[in-house]
């Protein structure tokens, strides 16, 4: 089996789970075809005593049907691709602690990050997680 080479694009991006906007961005721009790998570590509070990883909580309070990916677990790390920092245009996808995925040639724009939560209930998020992003070389 070939060794799959990556170059390391994005090396210990902060993300708060409290951000002035709604997303942070990681790259102002980004072309497809494109493989991208993220890895994340931290911790970070989706409300004020709920503590998780970039995972998200499996036992959470609240609906992820109601927050940005409704796919995910609640406080989990997503990233979009495409959009502005403050809506959610664009394609949103989980990416957890460890995450791949693959932008095709129709897909373009910036990469950003936030925590997978309501939009309501931000105000009392706390903490950060950080984010490396590799591209396929």
């Amino acid at each position: 089996m070939l060794a799959i080479k990556w170059d390391k694009i994005v090396h210990g991006l902060k993300v708060e789970a409290h951000s002035p906007s709604l997303w942070t961005v990681a790259l102002p721009y980004l072309s497809g075809p494109a493989t991208l790998k993220m890895i994340a570590s931290g911790s970070w509070y989706y409300a004020k005593e709920h503590k998780c990883g970039p995972e998200g909580d499996q036992v959470s309070f609240i609906s992820a049907q109601n927050c940005l990916a409704k796919g995910g677990l609640v406080g989990a790390l997503v990233g979009k691709v495409g959009g502005g920092n403050s809506d959610l245009a664009g394609t949103i996808f989980v990416v957890g602690s460890f995450c791949t995925v693959q932008i095709d040639e129709k897909q373009g724009g910036a990469l950003f990050f936030s925590i997978n939560d309501e939009i309501a209930g931000m105000g009392d998020n706390s903490g950060e997680v950080s984010v490396d992003v590799y591209l396929k070389h």
